[in-house]
């Protein structure tokens, strides 16, 4: 089975994507992820992306397609959580044609929640646990729970940035969940409770789903 999770930067997919992978042995695939660490490697794909997404645009839907293609080449016979994939109707479009989605959760967040959530998160610079300065912060101030890597903020989470990136949102991704509400696949998540209650509601739509 195929899911996808949707919602603006900050919405919570990535938590989200953690909670299905931890307690429903879902194979996440964050598209984000495997940018990041292109750019980290400083390969010549991740140095042309890190121009793109400093910028606050879309990477392309080429580049997208075929990162996403070799995962799910390497990921069959898993249950799969698909993390910031699509996000274009041609994205959503060449997803159609080649896989089977069983359901699309779009985790709903108002825009001024999204950027007071975005400016205060914090991502460690080697295991990509996430916190939040005020809401999640870690035990040791600067260190990761997990690893105790240094936590840092993101430059894509820079104020200027996060509102970029949020319009670009609205102008290209909405469009995508019109797509889904088309065909019947999309549910809707209020993203603006706890997170124990949107897994809760993500858990209760996966059972609908499994019927």
């Amino acid at each position: 089975m195929i899911v996808i999770l949707m919602g603006a930067p900050g919405a919570g997919k990535g938590t989200q994507a953690d909670y299905l992978m931890r307690e429903n042995a879902f194979y996440k695939i964050s598209t984000g992820d495997i940018l990041r660490r292109q750019i980290e490697s400083k390969t010549e794909l991740g140095r042309s992306v890190e121009a793109i997404m400093n910028q606050g645009r879309l990477v392309s839907d080429s580049i997208l397609t075929a990162v996403l293609k070799l995962e799910l080449e390497n990921s069959r016979g898993k249950n799969i959580v698909l993390d910031g994939f699509p996000r274009t109707i041609a994205q959503a479009e060449w997803l159609a044609k080649n896989e089977q989605i069983a359901g699309v959760l779009h985790i709903d967040v108002d825009r001024e929640e999204l950027i007071r959530r975005i400016e205060g998160r914090l991502v460690c610079s080697q295991c990509q646990a996430v916190y939040h300065a005020s809401e999640k912060p870690p035990k040791l101030a600067g260190k990761c729970d997990r690893c105790s890597s240094e936590l840092k903020v993101r430059r894509d989470d820079e104020r200027d940035r996060v509102e970029a990136r949020l319009d670009v949102y609205t102008r290209e991704t909405e469009p995508v969940l019109g797509f889904y509400k088309k065909n019947g696949k999309y549910f809707r998540v209020d993203g603006a409770r706890s997170q124990a209650e949107v897994s809760g509601r993500i858990k209760e739509l996966l059972s609908q789903l499994e019927r």
